[in-house]
């Protein structure tokens, strides 16, 4: 197995969900220009199908595509926020109780200095969410637009099915 970035401090959820969704060790930690996909199953880059798990494809060239600017938002909230360090330098996860936990992700990490809130709605449904946040509420930034975000004691919403808000102070 190739060593990187991914073996530092890999919390034991983490390498089982990495060999659940990708068993072959080839597909782990492949570079992709500047950076280190994790697991590599070619969304990072658009690409059109999925790869067998147990067959080996060839890793295409990169090319800019639809999902670039996502997945650089995303890469830059990895790297903005200590919260979402790995590791010890990272904050702990906390789940924040809500009435869909069928289908609907709430949940924050911490530090001393940065706080980032995820609220997912991981089904096919469009779902009402009710949920109270505690000492977590307050005024944010949503990741993806830029936008100031207050989020308040207790949230009320419909959210689309696949929908997603993660904010960051």
């Amino acid at each position: 197995m190739r060593q990187g970035i991914g073996t530092l401090s890999e919390k034991t959820v983490h390498a089982v969900m990495k060999n659940y969704y990708a068993p072959d060790t080839d597909m782990h930690e492949i570079p992709i220009e500047n950076f280190v996909a994790d697991i590599y199953t070619g969304q990072e880059i658009g690409y059109d199908h999925s790869f067998a798990f147990f067959d080996r494809d060839p890793i295409p060239r990169y090319e800019a595509n639809a999902f670039t600017g996502f997945y650089r938002r995303l890469t830059a909230l990895r790297h903005d926020n200590p919260a979402l360090a790995a590791g010890e330098r990272g904050g702990a996860m906390t789940e924040i109780r809500n009435n869909a936990e069928d289908c609907l992700m709430t949940l924050v990490r911490e530090t001393a200095d940065n706080r980032v809130v995820a609220v997912m709605n991981l089904s096919p449904y469009a779902i009402h969410a009710d949920y109270y946040t505690g000492i977590y509420a307050g005024m944010y930034t949503d990741a993806m637009t830029g936008e100031p975000y207050e989020l308040r004691g207790r949230v009320e919403e419909d959210m689309a099915p696949w929908s997603y808000r993660i904010l960051c102070n």
